[in-house]
């Protein structure tokens, strides 16, 4: 739910993209991967040999 709300994305529509019974839409994986970032994740290119996200954590998310 709070994904929902930080991104501005209908919360059926993250479960459909979750579940894999609807692909997103490409505005909605920009407005999730913008509150994604807000809330602390990175999105990286190389983990270990492939793409990947980790967490920052920092005084204002952790």
């Amino acid at each position: 739910m709070r994904l929902s709300e930080a991104s501005g994305t209908d919360a059926a529509a993250i479960r459909d993209f979750e579940t894999g019974r609807l692909p997103p839409k490409e505005g909605n994986v920009a407005a999730l991967q913008r509150a994604l970032q807000d809330a602390g994740v990175e999105f990286v290119s190389e983990i270990g040999g492939g793409t990947g996200v980790k967490l920052t954590v920092s005084k204002g998310n952790g």
